[in-house]
């Protein structure tokens, strides 16, 4: 890279001594671009940056030229040695002493362990040269093997992080790749964070070149982790993306799944009115086609934004209809969800002993199934009912299994929330010490993730302003 650095700043900087009208703006304007002549010089056409990468590139062993022109299509910023693998049609194994290769003459540069990145105008080249040697036909298989790989991967992941969601793996083509297996839940977390940007990139370039089936169904396997760390807008944004792909696709079962999360995500932003006609949507494009997994969730989502709305009557009812569906499908998390609610409800309608009823029911099937995550907001709800009662250790107690829960499943935003209620009790309870330990551990967990109630808790740290 530092040849191809030094070539292309000279290049850049005679152009300008040269030309004094040409000012640093326009030649980096050309550049971005995509016009790598820009830097060719009048007397020395040798130099262009062109040539430069010619150089190194003719070089190259034949497999590793081609790797290397494959590479290129790659849509994000940096390529893992198994993207690599997808998109080139080589094994992992064959394909990481190539990749080395190209990293020892600077052709790209290796920014962590097994993992790539191009210069921008090095990939340009190599997209140029992949177009150049080629046939379209080829290209075009190798981004759809690309992008199946990525959307087969996350599918996986998604139920190595909540094997307890109650949805179902994706049908995927045998010709891709084979996906990445995640031994642990860590794992698949990690991989997620490595490649959020480059999932976002590959979601983006699904949309815009017409592989809408992969760009439709990639939001859903991308939401847990968002909603780990509080991520709504990003949701709301992938999600809308992938519908706007499933109404070009005109599949009404791929509608429904991009129906799902989108409105799912709308509803944790707190886009109440605009989930509201989406789900009515959902819920009667399910109907019409007797699809009864999808009709649950519709009347769950449609509850979720009447109880939010405090019309809870109406809540109830979409509730009572989900219930009996999800015990007929067997998804524990949607049974458990729909008690507690329903427990909710009937606790603010003062019918105290049907709503612990609920909730015990609730906490019973979360532990049988193995859900935390929803053991923990359950148990949450369980110190709100305590605290309404006057029980403040009980109510500790709840709080602090809900944040211990919370922080093992790594969801840092829930965490904060719990931490923040906890810390709230404390100093109800007189322990102001540890009150404020707790509440300061809530703050620098809603600073880390940039959540909006980062500000709002550290105003009420700092207590009301003192009098004139």
């Amino acid at each position: 890279m530092r040849r191809v650095a030094v070539g292309t700043l000279r290049i850049a900087a005679e152009q300008i001594v040269d030309r004094p009208h040409l000012r640093i703006s326009d030649l980096t304007t050309d550049l971005a671009r995509g016009r790598l002549d820009a830097l060719a010089l009048d007397d020395d056409p040798r130099a262009a940056v062109r040539k430069v990468f010619d150089l190194s590139y003719n070089a190259l062993p034949p497999m590793t030229a081609r790797a290397f022109r494959l590479l290129g299509l790659h849509p994000g910023v940096t390529i893992s040695t198994p993207a690599a693998a997808a998109v080139t049609g080589m094994s992992a194994e064959a394909v990481r002493p190539v990749l080395g290769a190209l990293a020892d003459v600077h052709l790209i540069a290796e920014v962590g362990r097994d993992r790539f990145q191009f210069h921008d105008l090095i990939r340009e080249y190599a997209v140029e040269t992949a177009r150049a040697h080629e046939s379209s036909e080829l290209l075009e298989e190798r981004i759809r093997h690309l992008l199946g790989w990525y959307l087969h991967t996350a599918d996986l992941s998604r139920f190595v992080i909540y094997p307890q969601t109650g949805a179902s793996r994706f049908e995927h083509h045998d010709a891709e790749p084979d996906p990445l297996i995640f031994g642990t839940r860590d794992d698949a977390l990690d991989w997620h964070r490595q490649e959020q940007t480059n999932l976002v990139s590959v979601l983006q370039y699904a949309v815009d070149h017409g592989h809408h089936r992969i760009a439709a169904l990639l939001p859903n396997c991308l939401s847990i982790p968002n909603i780990l760390n509080a991520q709504w807008a990003t949701n709301v944004e992938l999600a809308t993306a992938g519908l706007t792909s499933a109404r070009r696709l005109g599949d009404e079962q791929i509608m429904l799944i991009a129906l799902s999360s989108l409105t799912e995500s709308l509803v944790q932003a707190g886009r109440l009115d605009k989930a509201l006609p989406l789900l009515f949507e959902e819920l009667s494009l399910a109907r019409r086609r007797g699809a009864r997994r999808e009709m649950a969730t519709a009347h769950h989502e449609i509850g979720l934004v009447l109880h939010k709305q405090d019309l809870l009557d109406r809540a109830a009812d979409h509730f009572l209809i989900a219930l009996p569906l999800y015990r007929e499908l067997d998804i524990p998390r949607g049974e458990a969800i729909m008690l507690a609610e329903l427990g909710e409800i009937a606790w603010k309608r003062g019918r105290f002993e049907e709503a612990r009823d609920h909730l015990h029911r609730s906490l019973a099937i979360c532990r049988e199934s193995g859900n935390s995550w929803n053991e923990a907001l359950f148990l949450r709800l369980s110190s709100q009912m305590s605290l309404d009662q006057g029980h403040l250790d009980e109510a500790v107690e709840h709080l602090e299994r809900s944040a211990t829960t919370y922080a093992e499943l790594d969801d840092l935003y829930e965490t904060a929330c719990t931490l923040r209620m906890l810390g709230d009790v404390l100093g109800r309870r007189g322990d102001h010490d540890r009150a404020a330990r707790v509440l300061g551990e809530a703050l620098a967990i809603f600073d880390s993730i940039h959540a909006p109630e980062a500000d709002e808790l550290r105003a009420a740290i700092a207590g009301p302003p003192s009098a004139p």
